[in-house]
């Protein structure tokens, strides 16, 4: 069983460039403290070339790169580049089962989207003409995991390209049509957060310093060593400060000494 570690960024200009930055701390994490881990950054040059059209479409090329990693062999964690990574990577690995998409799935009361009156899910996607029962999840989709050989990812980006759900969310950005495509494909689906090996935490959330080396925040009795910030704290001390560190290569993995005594050994 193959196991692959990956993110994506594409694009021109001044966000690509932070994007790429983003990119490049989330590999050296996982360098550090994931060695055996297969980790891939895609580019644009990965994704099929179509033009900008609608507002959403700069998510096109993540569901695009997301439907092709699909090798039934092969376990996914997909991360945003906003991600940071202090921890081995393999107890999530661990936890993919076949069949299965495993994030943040949490039913929304009354079919809000993360409570919010604005956002009308079913009823949007009823809207948009996509058929079938579909009801309002909060999910994060800049953290998902699963096992290759399931079609969510292309029937999401089918609803993505041929509907418009009709609210700022649904011309935004990916997620609703993520969300549609995982109940209308009849893929088990995990919520992560009833994993005890879960490291991933979102940091956007709370008061958020640092601790210890890592972002730390009140929202959480146990802090998570894969933290998703979000593009909105970019900027932010804290995660700059943690951003720099891993920069500046501070971190090494607990049995960094011995593995650099084995390969002075084998020499």
């Amino acid at each position: 069983m193959r196991d692959l570690a990956f993110t994506i960024v594409y694009g021109s200009g001044r966000a690509s460039r932070k994007y790429r930055k983003m990119a490049k701390i989330l590999e050296t994490g996982v360098k550090t403290f994931s060695p055996d881990t297969e980790f891939r950054v895609f580019s644009g040059d990965d994704i099929e070339d179509r033009p900008f059209v609608k507002l959403k479409d700069k998510f096109r090329g993540k569901l695009d790169i997301c439907r092709k990693c699909n090798d039934p062999d092969t376990r996914y964690i997909y991360m945003d580049s906003d991600t940071f990574v202090f921890c081995d990577l393999q107890p999530m690995f661990d936890i993919i089962e076949e069949g299965t998409i495993t994030l943040i799935w949490k039913k929304s009361p009354g079919g809000k989207w993360a409570g919010r009156e604005d956002l009308d899910f079913p009823l949007g996607c009823k809207r948009a003409g996509i058929e079938g029962e579909i009801q309002a999840y909060n999910l994060n989709g800049g953290f998902m995991m699963w096992h290759g050989g399931t079609d969510v990812f292309e029937r999401a980006l089918y609803l993505f390209d041929n509907y418009d759900i009709p609210d700022w969310k649904g011309t935004y950005d990916d997620e609703y049509y993520i969300c549609a495509a995982i109940q209308l494909s009849g893929v088990k689906v995990r919520d992560i957060e009833d994993y005890e090996a879960n490291e991933m935490r979102p940091y956007w959330l709370g008061n958020v310093s640092v601790k210890d080396g890592m972002l730390f925040s009140d929202a959480f009795d146990v802090q998570g060593r894969i933290q998703h910030y979000g593009t909105q704290k970019w900027k932010s001390e804290p995660v700059q400060t943690v951003a720099r560190s891993i920069l500046r290569n501070h971190y090494r993995p607990a049995n960094f000494w011995e593995r650099m005594l084995a390969a002075i050994n084998r020499y």
